[in-house]
């Protein structure tokens, strides 16, 4: 097992990152919220589900006669099964009997806060374009983000005028949107996650900042643990970062993950970073960005390196020769 993540940076920030702290402790606010609303939904769905089962085992030819849309693509196709919109077809026994399970089918999973908020392609809503930002598919999921969001946001928002960094983060996940739309724009699954967003954030400062070095901590397990971290510079790892986000898209190597949504804001993020440093919008520390690099402040920092030993070959230095210290008069009482 091995596992790498960036978990800091060399790049001194000089504020409390306010608006990137803010987004942190929102994204986790409302997965918890969710995440309990989710599992009052699921019960009414697995309920709703095994009603259905039962219905259609006693009934066989029994169907609904209204159309069920949006239903996510792992259970449309057993959904459809079960759905007659002919207006000329004789009703038969169990027919009324399905079409309240249904109903209660679709009931719950409208509640699900990942198809309530999540943005599908082939139904499109203002609501789901902004509210995937801020929802989840997991606890990892969501772990990931907020880390990525801290290590790059942080310095954007010390570095950049506030407003431009929100305009930056929502332009980004709105670029995710469009590209992850254009391809599959047929798709009923759900897209969540802030992913978009933050990977525009992740491009404007590889574009900004490239001479940063990415403080990146691995965990391996070989026969032992293995713990550790090392330092690579932006403009090297984030670049192979975008470069594999693009190949896993273009081959669509990675199902369940939006990579063209990564790319699609990443790429905006290289466009504002760009043209930032081109009309000189972008602010840089003097003592980083024109000098030798500083001491490593990164947001986990490394411990501190050990004093080495002292060579065990070297003889002890013999202090039997020496003369003794010499005796001071003690000194007397006044008169």
């Amino acid at each position: 097992m091995f596992v790498i993540l960036p978990i800091g940076h060399d790049r001194p920030v000089y504020d409390r990152p306010w608006l990137t702290i803010g987004l942190i402790v929102t994204c986790a606010g409302l997965f918890l919220a969710s995440w309990l609303v989710e599992q009052s939904a699921t019960r009414d769905m697995m309920a709703a589900a095994n009603r259905i089962d039962a219905i259609s085992s006693r009934y066989p030819a029994a169907r609904v006669s209204f159309t069920v849309d949006g239903v996510p693509d792992g259970i449309d196709a057993p959904i459809q099964a079960l759905v007659d919109p002919d207006p000329g077809r004789a009703h038969v026994e169990g027919d009324a009997e399905l079409e309240a399970a249904m109903l209660d089918l679709v009931s719950a999973m409208n509640r699900q806060p990942v198809l309530r908020f999540g943005y599908r392609p082939a139904h499109p809503t203002v609501l789901g374009a902004i509210g995937h930002a801020f929802m989840h598919a997991g606890l990892f999921h969501l772990l990931g983000n907020m880390l990525f969001l801290w290590v790059a946001g942080g310095v954007l928002e010390c570095f950049w005028r506030r407003w431009a960094y929100v305009l930056l983060y929502v332009a980004s996940g709105a670029a995710g949107v469009l590209a992850y739309h254009l391809s599959a724009p047929g798709s009923t699954t759900p897209m969540v996650g802030a992913s978009g967003a933050i990977a525009g954030l992740i491009g404007a400062f590889v574009v900004s900042y490239p001479r940063s070095r990415i403080r990146i901590g691995y965990f391996a397990w070989i026969l032992r643990f293995f713990v550790g971290s090392f330092l690579v510079p932006a403009w090297i790892v984030i670049p192979l970062w975008g470069l594999s986000e693009l190949a896993q898209a273009l081959l669509g190597a990675n199902e369940g993950v939006a990579n063209w949504a990564h790319v699609g804001g990443f790429a905006c993020g290289i466009v504002a970073g760009g043209i930032g440093r081109v009309m000189g919008w972008i602010a840089v520390d003097a003592g980083y960005d024109h000098g030798p690099p500083p001491v490593v402040a990164s947001v986990f920092p490394p411990p501190a390196p050990r004093a080495p030993a002292p060579p065990g070959d070297l003889p002890l230095p013999d202090l039997s020769d020496l003369p003794p210290p010499p005796r001071v008069p003690p000194e007397r009482p006044g008169p």
